[in-house]
Parts: C-alpha cells; sequence; structure tokens
C-alpha cells in the first residue's frame, strides 16, 4: 500500500503543477505559482485523491508553526498524513522563496524534496514546526459544506483533466 500511496502523490503532484501553469484550466483553489503558499489547498486535493484511489477511510491534515524572521511573525505549514507516512506537495517553496520571508531554520534545512511521502519519523518536519493542530479528513469531507465539497471535486477533476 506504500508503495501505491507514493505514485499516487506523485503522479498527482505532476498533474497538479501542470495544471496550475495551463492558463485554459483556471484553477479555483491553487494559484499559478503552485507551491508557493497553496499547501492548505493542494492537502485538501491531495486527500480528495488519495480516498478515490485507495481504501483509507481516515486522513490526518496536521498544520504546523514556526517563528518567522521577525518574533511576532508564524510561518504556517500544512501536509498530510496517512497510515503513518507524511504527504507534503508544497515543500519545495521553501527552496524558492527569499530568506528574508523565512525562518533561519527553514533556510538551514535547504533544499527541500519537491515532494515527501515518507516515514513521518524520516521528514523534517517535526524538527521545524511545532504548536501542531490536527483535522481528521473523511472519505465525505464532513467538515465541508455539501457545496464546498462539490467546489472541491470541481476543481479535482480539472486538475485530472
Amino acid at each position: 500500500m506504500k508503495l501505491t500511496l507514493y505514485k499516487l502523490v506523485n503522479d498527482f503532484y505532476l498533474k497538479l503543477r501542470d495544471s496550475a501553469r495551463d492558463p485554459f484550466k483556471s484553477l479555483m483553489f491553487i494559484s499559478e505559482d503552485f507551491p508557493v503558499m497553496d499547501c492548505y489547498n493542494s492537502c485538501y486535493l491531495m486527500a480528495l485523491h488519495i480516498f478515490k484511489n485507495t481504501k483509507y477511510t481516515s486522513i490526518e491534515l496536521v498544520v504546523g508553526y514556526i517563528s518567522g524572521r521577525d518574533e511576532n511573525e508564524m510561518i504556517g505549514h500544512c501536509w498530510l498524513e496517512v497510515d503513518g507516512t507524511l504527504i507534503d506537495l508544497t515543500s519545495e517553496q521553501y527552496n524558492t522563496l527569499c530568506e528574508e520571508e523565512l525562518s533561519s531554520d527553514i533556510v538551514d534545512r535547504r533544499p527541500f524534496l519537491q515532494t515527501y511521502c515518507i516515514d513521518i519519523n524520516l521528514a523534517p518536519h517535526y524538527d521545524l514546526f511545532s504548536d501542531l493542530k490536527r483535522q481528521f479528513i473523511d472519505p465525505n469531507f464532513s467538515q465541508l459544506s455539501r457545496s464546498g465539497f462539490e467546489e472541491w471535486k470541481e476543481e479535482y477533476f480539472k486538475i485530472m483533466g
């Protein structure tokens, strides 16, 4: 199942990246600057992809924070966790953002992988981000309104072509 998950993550990342750059797709939730500032939305879309293509029934959305250069600034990032595997489609943004915008801890850990689909204990995320918040996502996305879920599905199908 882990190999299937790895393939799903990498294939979906490529489709998401290509769709973000395609001016004819006009995505609602993903910017043309993907992966910059797209961690939350890409997590929801990736969760939908996992549910559609596996037998997983629960995925955790994890949000963590790290102090920025300014002591009063917090930088947030989110990723998914499934069956002991951490999935992150947007960590590579930390390779391209200006050092002034990031914590020195993030800059010191460069380069980040294009995607992470790795055992939770091997990912750098828990060394960098703290004050973690967790939200369970179920296959029906019960945390969303019905119309909201329909919008996410519409975006997903645009990406999948």
